[in-house]
């Protein structure tokens, strides 16, 4: 996401600055970052996310299920797609995006709050080439994140870029998906 931020912050005259803020604060830490292809196994990523005492349980265990294809839910089966951006021009991306659209789409809600999505990966792309691909314009949107011989993983973002009320049930999903947020990037830095 931070990557995506990155190359995209230049297209945001039409973005409120309240997502733009938040986008910034999530992504600086992420700019320059590559996410490097690498074909382990869940027991590969098992192992190594056991390894690592510096990260929390919750943090180990929301990791784990983001390759636990079974937890996914079909969400669509071609009738109706989840796809609508503002395209940057990127017209191989978005007849790719049209083909998601299409097909059929899987969904987790990771800690009940972070959506994450897999698609079939209809184009063959490996990690690197979807990387070139990344041409979403705007905050909010569902995000390509990493590329497997068969599916593409996306995610989506936490809230709509301002910290709700503490007195709300907002609140309670917000930090749900901040902590959603921090498995996701621990999990992404294991691949």
């Amino acid at each position: 996401l931070a990557l995506l931020f990155c190359k995209n912050m230049l297209n945001f005259s039409k973005k409120p600055l309240i997502l733009i803020t938040l986008t910034l604060a999530l992504g600086l830490y992420g700019c320059g970052k590559k996410i490097m292809v690498n074909n382990n196994t869940i027991q590969n990523q098992n192992q190594t996310i056991n390894q690592d005492n510096n990260v929390s349980e919750e943090i180990k265990t929301l990791a784990l299920e983001i390759e636990d294809w079974k937890k996914y839910k079909m969400i669509s089966s071609g009738k109706n797609g989840i796809f609508y951006y503002d395209s940057c021009g990127d017209k191989e991306f978005d007849s790719f995006v049209n083909v998601v659209n299409k097909g059929k789409i899987f969904e987790l809600k990771l800690n009940r709050a972070l959506t994450l999505i897999y698609t079939p990966n209809y184009n063959n792309w490996t990690n690197a080439e979807l990387k070139k691909h990344e041409s979403f314009c705007e905050a909010g949107a569902i995000y390509p994140l990493y590329a497997y011989q068969d599916k593409i993983l996306w995610s989506g973002t936490c809230g709509s870029g301002m910290k709700p009320d503490e007195n709300t049930s907002a609140f309670y999903e917000f930090q749900n998906c901040e902590t959603a947020g921090k498995a996701l990037e621990y999990f992404l830095k294991n691949k």
